[in-house]
């Protein structure tokens, strides 16, 4: 019988105690113009990470892009 307002447990994630960090290391092609290839490397990185099972309290992200 299952109880009326009983909290399900959360799954455990396989990553439970690991971290992650995500850095994109550059923001300019090689002949010097800006892009924003290696942020939106970043961002879908975190976002892939998250769905896998990375808890956010355990991972960082930077850019060093000025302007992100």
């Amino acid at each position: 019988m299952a109880w009326l307002g009983a909290v399900p447990a959360l799954a455990q994630s396989r990553f439970d105690g690991w971290a992650s960090a995500v850095i994109a290391g550059d923001w300019r092609t090689s002949a010097g113009q800006p892009i924003q290839a290696f942020d939106n490397a970043r961002r879908d990185l975190t976002a892939g990470f998250l769905a896998a099972g990375f808890s956010r309290g355990d991972m960082v992200d930077y850019s060093l892009r000025p302007d992100a």
